[in-house]
């Protein structure tokens, strides 16, 4: 084997490791951007045509963080790159005004056993995926359900009416308000906000 190939296989110029550096940053806040606006649901594959897509997305991003020819040196930067804008993220998420930029809010779906139609649309959330999370968590009708929500990683949550909802439990939820009031433990704290 020719050693200048198995340099050019292994090294890139300086120029080139700016480069990976910047596409790298540019397609990860691309990611974060795209699921702030469509949702974590975009990333999590609910059916098998999300899952095709995220793929195709990792293809996408992977491909243009490498640029036109990988090489050992560039997957190493890409990849400490996207380490070190995970971490700054993560760091930037703990704040309290980091937390709403970087994740998703948890969204209720449900409130008792109706549908909140619009709040379907809006998610993109169709009745034959809920029809499917429903069975699959055992509910075999919706008076057992007291709320359904989605989570900011894309999942879907199922609380069930044989015991009531803690009001901690979806403080943060958007749409709380309507879950019907029985449905709720209100302590005496809650009760005076």
């Amino acid at each position: 084997m020719d050693t200048e190939i198995l340099l050019e296989w292994l090294f890139i110029t300086p120029e080139g490791a700016l480069a990976t550096v910047i596409a790298t940053t540019v397609m990860y806040l691309l990611v974060i951007l795209v699921s702030r606006i469509l949702g974590a649901r975009v990333l999590t594959g609910l059916t098998s045509f999300d899952l095709l897509a995220g793929i195709i997305f990792g293809a996408i991003v992977g491909r243009a963080t490498l640029g036109p020819g990988p090489t050992l040196t560039t997957g190493i930067i890409a990849f400490l790159t996207l380490v070190a804008l995970q971490g700054t993220i993560g760091q930037i998420a703990h704040t309290k005004r980091g937390e709403h930029w970087v994740n998703n809010q948890p969204i209720l779906l449900y409130a008792g056993s109706k549908p909140l139609e619009d709040v379907l649309r809006k998610t993109r959330i169709s009745r034959d995926e809920l029809q499917s999370k429903l069975r699959l968590a055992g509910i075999q009708s919706n008076d057992q359900i007291s709320a359904i929500i989605l989570e900011p990683t894309g999942e879907i949550s199922i609380l069930t009416s044989d015991r009531l909802i803690d009001h901690g439990l979806v403080d943060d939820v958007i749409g709380k308000e309507k879950i019907p009031r029985g449905l709720i433990r209100w302590t005496k704290e809650a009760n005076a906000i």
